[in-house]
């Protein structure tokens, strides 16, 4: 499922849900 989002992201098919991932990796790696 998160490999699915990251390619999506890469993609740039929506931009919302590239922030949304990187946001979520910030908070993985700060945790």
């Amino acid at each position: 499922m998160l490999y699915r989002t990251h390619y999506r992201a890469y993609r740039g098919d929506d931009l919302h849900t590239v922030v949304k991932s990187l946001k979520r990796l910030a908070r993985n790696v700060i945790e």
